[in-house]
């Protein structure tokens, strides 16, 4: 506990000083202009599609997304999370090794549990959020309960700390066609439960040092998570997991969201979670093939972006932590699975 205190008093330290180095971002992330030092580095785009919208309602539909443009580099030797810490060969495989069939789809008592929740995320949660809406609406209505998705490009715990809903082009999340910073939306929506999936592809590209990039993304976090709570005591707050690359992706990656990168900073959030009574779902792990990357067979553009059907396994896994909560037996899990990849 007392290593942990220290830690996080010296990342909130560092985050501290580097306040100053961070910009307002627009709804695309954009590469570090080498002729202003000033300017925060972000990422390209996740997304190129223009028009597509910050919100994701139960029966609503965006067009699919299409690839991050990157240029090919050599892979890098992953950066091991923790050597202190030993593998863990049972780990999950991917669930089934399979894609999903429609026929999987299907409505569950449990899933009113998440009755009066909002999820929040960037472009991986706004198409479950999609794909949410359409089950709905082809399958049965009370799927995931009653559950709101405020999720859009680039939307991360930096973006809730820079941004405001009054800026022009805003990346925030939007709620019936408004946009609210992340602690403003129990407010606003009523809501007694938010879901959180961690922007690890906007947040660690944000910060504005490579080599610290998992520590500030870790620090965006925790600030993020300590403004809602702070505006709302009585919020309950679930952490989703950063989702992997694939093979393909992960050597175009470069210096910024590695698998390792990714990784680490899934275990700093799950720690720090697990010491303030938070409770952290794993939707990353059940996803990777045998190698511990993203199954490429569950991805729709063969780089970190996932099929209608993959969001089938995230659909179970929420399923579970719900009868889990329910029956009083749910605990987080000690640590992020190794993955042997990385």
């Amino acid at each position: 506990m007392c290593s942990l205190l220290k830690k996080i008093f010296c990342l909130t330290l560092a985050a501290g000083l580097s306040l100053s180095c961070f910009a307002a971002c627009g709804k695309e992330e954009t590469a570090d202009s080498k002729d202003d030092a000033s300017k925060v580095e972000q990422s390209k785009a996740e997304e190129n599609n223009s028009e597509e919208s910050s919100v994701i309602s139960e029966n609503e539909s965006i067009d699919a997304d299409t690839t991050e443009e990157s240029s090919a580099s050599e892979d890098s030797e992953g950066r091991p999370h923790r050597p202190d810490r030993p593998d863990r060969p049972n780990r999950p495989q991917n669930g089934g090794n399979r894609l999903p069939e429609d026929s999987d789809i299907k409505a569950d008592p449990i899933d009113s549990y998440f009755d009066n929740s909002v999820f929040i995320g960037y472009s991986i949660m706004m198409h479950f959020g999609r794909y949410i809406g359409e089950w709905r609406e082809e399958v049965d209505e009370s799927i995931l309960g009653t559950a709101h998705f405020c999720a859009g490009v680039s939307v991360g715990f930096t973006v809730d700390r820079i941004q405001t809903p009054d800026m022009p082009d805003t990346s925030l999340p939007l709620y019936q066609g408004k946009a609210y910073n992340f602690a403003d939306l129990p407010a606003a929506t009523g809501c007694d439960t938010l879901y959180i999936g961690l922007s690890g592809y906007s947040d660690l590209k944000r910060a504005p040092v490579t080599e610290m990039c998992v520590e500030t993304a870790f620090n965006e976090a925790v600030m993020g998570i300590q403004r809602i709570k702070t505006k709302n005591p009585d919020i309950k707050i679930v952490i989703l997991s950063c989702t992997y690359n694939t093979e393909i992706f992960e050597g175009l990656t470069k210096e910024r969201c590695t698998n390792a990168q990714v990784l680490e900073y899934n275990n700093l959030v799950l720690d720090y979670c697990t010491q303030n009574g938070i409770d952290f779902i794993d939707v990353s792990t059940m996803l990777t093939d045998e190698k511990g990357l993203l199954n490429e067979e569950l991805s729709n553009d063969g780089e970190y972006h996932l099929l209608k059907n993959t969001y089938f396994y995230w659909l179970e896994a929420l399923r579970d932590y719900a009868e889990q909560k329910q029956a009083g037996t749910w605990q987080n899990m000690e640590d992020m699975p190794t993955l042997p990849a990385f």
